[in-house]
């Protein structure tokens, strides 16, 4: 059988609205380049991010011991 995780991230509404914005500013639908710069801003706005990281073992970790609390119920 295989098995599935699925890790839900609640994110900002203050930051999903800006960038909901953002996105509708661009018009993504009609202009690929106009999509390359918001992706490309995006990776370097992610590379730039100097908050202390989580090693992925650590955050896998995590992740299961809530799936494991969620199933226990």
């Amino acid at each position: 059988m295989a098995h599935t995780t699925v890790l839900h991230i609640d994110v900002d509404d203050r930051l999903k609205s800006d960038e909901a914005e953002k996105l509708a500013s661009l018009d993504l639908t009609a202009d690929q380049e106009a999509h390359d710069a918001w992706f490309r801003a995006k990776v370097e706005e992610a590379m730039a991010d100097d908050r202390a990281t989580v090693p992925q073992r650590q955050l896998m970790d995590e992740a299961q011991a809530l799936i494991d609390r969620k199933r226990r119920g």
